[in-house]
């Protein structure tokens, strides 16, 4: 028999393709400072955000009569149109998920406005308090998914969960270094950037050694403007995991045509089956851009993507033609072992030996040693003359003893 949904069935279906853990949450947050115009950051994770997670940070904020409308499914400030989309967010259910999902307290103040104001929410439960507080917006997530076991029994461990999260704050701080950020997990510092450019972002995640090997590209042309780091051809990888885009500010996957046209820019600098190394920002036009609806927003599409292509294969082209640069030096293997350069047991003493004298070696008859003489020994009694000839007549011309045991 079909049936309607109950309301509180639908708020928990909605909210887990929304909110699925806390690098989501942490996610949502993330995005809605900076398209608030934030340039400080504070993230603090406790229990790899099971047990709570606080954003503060110094945007516009909210002003309080909006504070309710704010975590209300689909309300948002950012869209109009779905054809011109310039915010990080702007689906409208984020805080509304985040909502479902855990007990949030956000506190905001507009920096023009007089006292702020906190909202504490829990699903259908709200409660609005008004009292000082600083410019800018605090949220605060408690208890992800307690009401809900069979999610949180489904989250990795606190320490996995609280790596998801320092690696998607690492990718977001890549692509707009301008921000200072501090994140905190457990009482620990992870991340701490007072702001600045991509080179000071790069070593401080990747380290000096990926920083200094990384040429900084700038390029526009027309609507389009390239901006980042891209490595020398001798620093590459396997994989692209360290080759990072961004459209219009918002990481994303790279879409195919345009990682074939940073390739192809290297020709033969790059070995089969490598990647360089870079964080790029390529801002462009939003006809030229169509985002993924769906919560996940890291997948784009180019639209009449040919302009697009050759500005960035020219762009890179640029800034590896103005460096002297080398192809990556080839995989070294060990080399084989040296074969002796005579029969019976090698000895190490004696193939240094034969380097230096040009000798010839030959067994000891009747044992497994070997001789290092002008001629064989011929019999066991010659054997004991020929020694104390050899080392008689070679030992001018031989840097060490003639015979070895």
């Amino acid at each position: 028999m079909i049936r309607k949904l109950p309301p509180e069935l639908i708020r928990e279906i909605a909210a887990g393709e929304v909110i699925s853990g806390p690098a989501d949450v942490v996610r949502e947050l993330l995005e809605n400072a900076l398209d608030a115009g934030a340039t400080r950051l504070y993230i603090e994770l406790w229990g790899g955000g099971l047990d709570k997670i606080l954003v503060r940070d110094n945007g516009l904020g909210i002003p309080k009569e909006e504070l309710e409308l704010a975590l209300e499914h689909h309300t948002t400030s950012k869209l109009t149109d779905l054809q011109n989309i310039r915010t990080l967010g702007f689906r409208g259910e984020g805080l509304w998920a985040i909502r479902q999902a855990a007990q949030v307290r956000l506190t905001s103040r507009p920096p023009q406005q007089l006292g702020g104001a906190t909202l504490t929410a829990f699903q259908d439960k709200t409660e609005l308090h008004e009292h000082p507080a600083p410019a800018g917006t605090q949220v605060e997530v408690t208890a992800l998914f307690c009401h809900l076991p069979a999610r949180r029994n489904a989250l990795e461990a606190p320490a996995a969960e609280a790596r998801k999260v320092v690696h998607l704050v690492s990718r977001y701080l890549l692509h707009r270094p301008e921000i200072a950020l501090r994140l905190v997990v457990d009482g620990e510092e992870k991340i701490a950037h007072a702001g600045g450019g991509f080179a000071e972002v790069v070593k401080l995640l990747w380290g000096s050694v990926v920083a200094n090997r990384l040429l900084p590209l700038e390029a526009a042309e027309g609507p389009f403007t390239l901006r980042g780091l891209l490595s020398r051809p001798e620093l590459s990888r396997p994989r692209r995991d360290r080759l990072l885009l961004a459209l219009n500010q918002r990481p994303v996957e790279w879409p195919e045509p345009l990682l074939q046209a940073v390739l192809a820019a290297y020709k033969e600098l790059l070995p089969t089956g490598q990647f360089p190394v870079g964080v790029l920002n390529l801002e462009l036009p939003t006809e030229h851009l169509l985002v993924n609806t769906s919560p996940d927003k890291s997948r784009v599409r180019l639209i009449r993507p040919e302009a697009i292509l050759g500005f960035v294969s020219q762009a890179v082209q640029g800034l590896l033609s103005a460096h002297p640069l080398a192809r990556a030096l080839p995989r070294t293997h060990p080399p084989p072992p040296a074969r002796p350069r005579c029969s019976g047991p090698a000895f190490p003493a004696c193939a240094t030996w034969a380097a230096s004298a040009s000798c010839t070696c030959w067994p000891r008859p009747g044992t497994s040693c070997m001789w290092w003489t002008s001629t064989p020994p011929t019999s066991a009694s010659s054997t004991r003359s020929c020694r104390a000839a050899t080392s008689r007549n070679l030992r001018s011309s031989c840097p060490t003893p003639s015979c070895f045991p």
